[in-house]
């Protein structure tokens, strides 16, 4: 055989188990994926019990917080734009942006995939300084969410007791999807409040002067 040949013939070989171990490789860390798992190519990181959950810094992304078994947060941005911690009973969870938003209307960012998850089996209170807020799939006997800036979706929820603050231009969507027993909202500083269907046992709504609402025509008997 040619020494040219040869040449060609090792190299081919090297090739070919490059290849074929790289897809061993491969296929041995999508074997480990939990195929069962929604959230599956998001990182994972277990927490600290809490209750209270405080959103600060320069937010990005839409969060969800949702109810889970366990409290942890799947996240599939950069480790250096966000960090938390656990005090007493709140987790603190600050962004860290480093560019300029674009300005997109609220709207269009709740539409958007999440970028981060916060889950816990339990959570009673949630103060948001404007960031972008998912409340999903909650089963609670009461929560109380404060919402200071930014936006905030709500969906399949069903909360025995629910207060929510809107302050400093919120947006805030409410599907019919959710059932909420007793219902207290405090709508100012131009939010805006849109509920979908009526999916409240009793509701009591405070709007100041700068403040819009939606409501269907069913659920205005039911306000005091």
């Amino acid at each position: 055989m040619k020494r040219s040949n040869l040449v060609l013939s090792v190299l081919f070989a090297l090739i070919l188990i490059i290849t074929v171990g790289a897809n061993l490789i491969l296929k041995a860390e999508y074997d480990k994926i939990d195929k069962k798992d929604p959230l599956a190519s998001y990182s994972k990181t277990a927490l600290p019990a809490f209750h209270y959950l405080k959103l600060n810094g320069k937010t990005f992304g839409v969060t969800q917080i949702q109810q889970g078994n366990a409290h942890e947060l799947r996240i599939i941005a950069d480790p250096k734009y966000f960090r938390w911690k656990v005090t007493g009973d709140t987790l603190q969870f600050t962004y860290l942006r480093d560019w300029e938003k674009n300005g997109a209307e609220k709207d269009y960012e709740l539409r958007a995939t999440p970028t981060f998850y916060i889950i816990a089996p339990s959570v009673t209170r949630i103060v948001s300084n404007d960031a972008i807020l998912k409340v999903n799939g909650w089963k609670n006997k009461n929560m109380e969410i404060v919402m200071n800036g930014g936006a905030v979706e709500f969906s399949k929820n069903k909360i025995e007791d629910l207060k929510l603050h809107l302050n400093t231009d919120v947006l805030s969507k409410i599907d019919g999807g959710n059932s909420f027993g007793k219902a207290s909202f405090k709508v100012r500083d131009n939010s805006t409040l849109i509920v979908e269907k009526n999916i409240f046992r009793t509701l009591d709504i405070k709007v100041d002067s700068t403040a819009h609402i939606s409501l269907p025509g069913d659920l205005l008997h039911k306000l005091p």
